[in-house]
């Protein structure tokens, strides 16, 4: 799983970037072999005026399985990378929920064709 830290009127401190690898891990490491790239997109939405808005935006690519992106806003950037991360979980884990029912749903189709054609091949035996 590569990790890529992006920001806009943000500083990234070593802090900073510990916290987010370490909200990443907690909520994904259980799915690693299943993500290819996790981007994480830093932003003060407010910029140099001030304010309480700070947005954490987390692009999760999945191998073979498309990508889950979950974004999140709060007054502090270690609130809403917790909190991102957290909704990142859940949505990953439902995205790979989701492939592996349509997978099931789809042999059972397969097999029935194989077992004809077998019974299709004894008769004429």
């Amino acid at each position: 799983m590569r990790l890529e830290i992006r920001q806009r009127g943000i500083e990234v401190t070593e802090d900073l970037r510990n916290h987010v690898r370490q909200r990443l891990h907690v909520a994904l490491g259980r799915f690693t072999r299943s993500i290819e790239r996790v981007r994480v997109y830093l932003r003060d939405v407010n910029g140099p005026r001030g304010g309480v808005a700070k947005r954490c935006r987390i692009a999760v690519e999945l191998r073979r399985r498309g990508s889950v992106v979950v974004t999140g806003l709060d007054s502090d950037i270690f609130a809403a990378i917790s909190r991102t991360a957290s909704r990142t979980k859940f949505a990953v884990r439902r995205r790979l929920k989701q492939h592996l029912a349509r997978r099931r749903r789809a042999a059972p189709a397969r097999r029935r064709g194989a077992m004809n054609s077998l019974r299709a091949r004894r008769e004429a035996a």
